[in-house]
């Protein structure tokens, strides 16, 4: 892997930091490597050629977000310091810019982000300091410094797609290592109507005989293109309707020739000597009352929470406007 140099002033460096927490991996599952994942989804991710993972035709903003990352893993700086510095920061330009490059950064390509945040290279100052150990350190400041930081702007920065798709079949793995009240994971195979956020997803449909995907999709994704992704059955308990309570032994939230607008997270699965795995999965239940999953129905989008506070009762149109808008308010940020 070829290693790429690059000297950033160290104030821009600190500053980008910060937004990076909002990519964390907070899985809803710890693995021991790619042998033990018996889930639906199993996407093979290759090893950046060089790192950080940049490629040409990048757009400035993030090309200038990878280089900066990039510069601040290199700076000889203590740990209790970088608390220190995080603890006094508050809601400022310099962070609004950082949350600015690093949202573009995921979008552009969220498999190149997931490169730089979990295959890094295993030396030097990357053994010292790993970027998602420096990313979980200042999330709860990121969390109180921004003043609309809650669950609209967590969702929006969390997840590495948004994408409003329309199922085409489901398919269930049980793995027998686990207990029977959690032994079911259901596979989602869709039809992307539009995206929001990720523009370069894995493509293909997964069938249950061949689970793992091995290539990933060069070109931008587009609509028409079949994704796949997964999630345990158990997970659905944590939906909340009402907001607050819950109901065990639910029956599968996604089902065929149905709409929904999804917020997915790459969930890292550990690595061979070829290769490192993942799984594409919905956020969590921190950021969503309905975990991520948001159903269509008669083209309204079933929101009863208000998770995002865009009110309740709105259409897909509608719904996907005030998203953009959101993401507008950060992305055009001057």
């Amino acid at each position: 892997m070829n290693k790429v140099n690059h000297k950033i002033k160290p104030h821009l460096m600190f500053a980008f930091l910060l937004p990076l927490i909002l990519a964390a991996s907070l899985c809803h599952a710890q693995y021991r490597g790619p042998s033990d994942f018996h889930g639906a989804v199993k996407l093979a991710i290759p090893f950046p050629t060089s790192y950080p993972p940049i490629a040409p035709g990048m757009p400035p903003d993030v090309l200038t977000g990878y280089l900066i990352f990039d510069s601040l893993m290199h700076i000889a700086i203590d740990q209790r310091q970088i608390d220190s510095i995080v603890n006094t920061i508050s809601d400022s330009d310099t962070l609004r810019y950082a949350l600015k490059y690093a949202y573009e950064m995921k979008d552009y390509d969220p498999i190149a982000f997931f490169q730089l945040t979990e295959m890094f290279p295993w030396s030097g100052e990357y053994l010292e300091r790993r970027p998602a150990s420096l990313i979980n350190r200042v999330l709860s400041r990121v969390g109180t410094a921004i003043p609309d930081s809650g669950k609209l702007l967590m969702s929006l920065a969390y997840a590495d797609a948004i994408v409003d798709l329309t199922v085409i079949d489901t398919f269930s793995v049980i793995d027998s290592a686990k207990p029977g009240n959690a032994n079911i994971c259901e596979g989602v195979n869709a039809t992307i109507n539009d995206i929001i956020k990720g523009q370069n997803l894995p493509s293909g449909c997964i069938d249950t005989e061949y689970r793992a995907k091995e290539k990933l999709r060069v070109p931008a994704s587009a609509p028409g293109d079949c994704l796949a992704f997964q999630y345990w059955y158990y997970w659905l308990q944590n939906i909340q309707i009402p907001l607050g309570v819950t109901t065990y032994n639910r029956t599968p939230w996604c089902v065929p020739d149905s709409e929904y607008i999804v917020f997915l997270k790459f969930d890292g699965l550990g690595r061979d000597s070829i290769q490192y795995y993942a799984t594409l999965s919905p956020v969590g239940m921190s950021f969503s009352s309905l975990i991520g999953m948001y159903l269509v129905r008669g083209g309204i989008v079933y929101d009863p929470n208000n998770d995002l506070g865009f009110g309740t009762g709105l259409t897909v149109a509608d719904f996907k406007s005030k998203l953009r808008q959101k993401i507008l308010s950060i992305t055009n940020y001057h």
